[in-house]
């Protein structure tokens, strides 16, 4: 899963550096492990979010994905020196959603039987939502609970901020410009 959403995230990275955005008419397509992706960015190309999808060769079903990085790096002390960016990647498969919030270089703090972020919507009042680790137990990765009231809300909002908790860091804030996000999925 890791392999994945940093698969995801390269080529993401890859697509933005590598020329004029496409829209969703006239997508890219790329082979990664031998998945077809295809990737583009959503109509209007005004928004920062990243969109692919792949087929799963075992099941034949398809799988979306959204994703983006936040505006702001997030400074941690050594090993992790020099700045971690923070993304939210938004996926279906297996006919549900799922919100994944990750960093580059650091460790969140997430406790047995899970945790919490504090997520701020706009100028709306900060909401909590529960988190957990994933199963694989990488420490730079979290699943954020309660995703069809973060889906809802992140439609509509044009910014977004999240604070958690990170070793040896305590609580730190990631601001996401996240304006012009689709999911009908």
């Amino acid at each position: 899963m890791k392999q994945i959403f940093t698969l995801l995230i390269l080529g993401s990275l890859l697509l933005a550096c590598g020329g004029p955005a496409t829209d969703s008419k006239s997508a890219d397509t790329t082979e990664v492990d031998g998945a077809k992706k295809e990737a583009g960015k959503s109509e209007g190309s005004s928004t920062k979010w990243n969109y692919t999808n792949e087929v799963d060769k075992m099941t034949s079903k398809k799988k979306y994905f959204a994703s983006i990085d936040s505006d702001n790096q997030l400074d941690f002390e050594f090993p992790y020196d020099g700045g971690s960016t923070a993304s939210i990647l938004v996926r279906k498969q297996d006919n549900s959603n799922e919100v994944l919030l990750s960093v580059s270089k650091g460790q969140f703090i997430v406790g047995i039987d899970g945790g919490t972020v504090k997520v701020r919507f706009d100028d709306n009042k900060a909401m909590t939502f529960p988190c957990s680790e994933p199963s694989s137990g990488s420490s730079d990765l979290i699943f954020i609970g309660n995703e069809k009231k973060f889906i809802k809300n992140l439609k509509t909002a044009k910014k977004l901020l999240i604070q958690a908790e990170f070793y040896e860091a305590g609580l730190k804030e990631m601001e996401f410009s996240t304006a012009g996000f689709k999911w009908d999925h």
